[in-house]
């Protein structure tokens, strides 16, 4: 009995994949070790900034910095993980880092083009996130008044409101 060439072909074909499939991961859990380093790197760099004396501006771009590090971590989590990018968590990482540069330059020394496009590109993002099923939270209508409600403390003395 001969095994038939396309058998052959389909197995080394698959050997291949396998391969390509393993190296690729091993390139993402470097760029995992790389994020690592330079979460780390930007947190003594906060850490200086704080001894130094509170540069507000400083101290909130290094934090924000931080938070696109550890959502490219989770994107990267992912894709290991299902084998595909999260798009939601891609959106959600665009609107941090416009933010971040809106903060870094300061909305009052920013000429006001880059403001208006960088408003236009948050708006947009926005909605993407909102409205092309992105969001992973639990969907309200906009003006759900239904969904608040008061309670009061057993002593009476203070409330608070609450989403059901």
């Amino acid at each position: 009995m001969a095994i038939e060439p396309d058998a052959v072909h389909g197995r080394a074909w698959r050997r291949l994949l396998g391969w390509l499939e393993v190296t690729q991961d091993l390139a993402l859990l470097g760029l995992v070790l790389g994020l690592y380093v330079l979460m780390a790197w930007q947190l003594t760099a906060m850490w200086r900034h704080l001894r130094q004396g509170i540069d507000v501006r400083a101290v909130l771009t290094d934090i924000l910095y931080v938070l696109i590090l550890v959502e490219l971590f989770r994107v990267v989590m992912h894709y290991l993980r299902e084998r595909h990018v999260a798009v939601g968590t891609m959106v959600e990482i665009a609107i941090i880092s416009v933010l971040r540069e809106i903060i870094l330059r300061g909305p009052l020394e920013a000429p006001w083009p880059q403001l208006l496009v960088a408003t236009a590109l948050l708006a947009v993002l926005g909605m993407l996130l909102r409205f092309a099923g992105f969001y992973r939270g639990p969907r309200r209508d906009l003006w759900d008044t239904e969904s608040l409600k008061l309670s009061v403390t057993p002593t009476g003395n203070k409330s608070e409101v609450r989403r059901d």
